[in-house]
C-alpha cells in the first residue's frame, strides 16, 4: 500500500508501466492477427464471389446468343453464331473468351476459358454444324464444362447449307 506523502505526486511504479505496455503490446498484437485473418477471409470471399460472377454472366450471354443464332458453327478457332442481324464470334485466346459481335466490338466474357467443344448428333465435331457446345473453363484449379445446346427445327436443318458457309 502506498503512503500519501506531502510535496509528492502519486505515480505509477516502473513495474506497473512495464506490466502496462506487455499488456498493450498483447492486445495489440492479438487485434492485428485478427485483422490480418479476417482481411484475408474477405479477399477470398471477395474473389470467389467475382469468379462465380463472371462465370454467371459467359453463361447467360452464351444461352442468350445460342438462343437467338439460327444456327452455330464451329471452326479451326471459332464458335460462329449467324442471327437475323448477322454474326456473332467466340475466340479463346490465351484462356481469354473473346466475344466479337457483328464485326463491331470485342467482350471479354471469361478468364479461364480453355478451349470450344462442339457435337452433333452426339458425334464429336472440330468443325461445322454443331448442336452441343462445350466451354472447359478452370474454377479454383479443377476444370469445369460449360455444356450449351442448340436445338434445330426439322425445317432449319433441311433449309441449312451444310457447307461451311451458313
Amino acid at each position: 500500500m502506498r503512503k500519501i506523502c506531502k510535496g509528492k505526486v502519486r505515480a505509477f511504479t516502473l513495474f506497473e508501466l512495464t506490466v502496462a505496455m506487455l499488456l498493450t503490446a498483447i492486445v495489440t498484437a492479438l487485434a492485428y492477427s485478427a485483422y490480418r485473418y479476417v482481411g484475408k477471409a474477405y479477399l477470398e470471399f471477395n474473389r470467389k464471389g467475382h469468379d462465380a460472377a463472371e462465370l454467371l454472366v459467359t453463361n447467360k450471354q452464351l444461352v442468350y446468343d445460342l438462343n437467338r443464332a439460327t444456327a452455330a458453327r464451329l471452326t479451326d478457332e471459332d464458335l460462329i453464331l449467324r442471327d437475323a442481324s448477322g454474326e456473332i464470334s467466340y475466340r479463346v485466346m490465351d484462356s481469354l473468351l473473346i466475344r466479337k459481335q457483328y464485326d463491331l466490338r470485342e467482350d471479354t466474357l471469361c478468364r479461364s476459358a480453355s478451349r470450344l467443344l462442339g457435337r452433333f448428333g452426339g458425334k464429336d465435331v472440330s468443325a461445322g454444324l454443331t448442336d452441343v457446345l462445350v466451354v472447359p473453363v478452370s474454377v479454383s484449379g479443377y476444370e469445369v464444362p460449360f455444356s450449351l445446346t442448340k436445338d434445330y427445327s426439322a425445317e432449319e436443318l433441311m433449309n441449312m447449307d451444310h457447307t461451311n458457309n451458313f
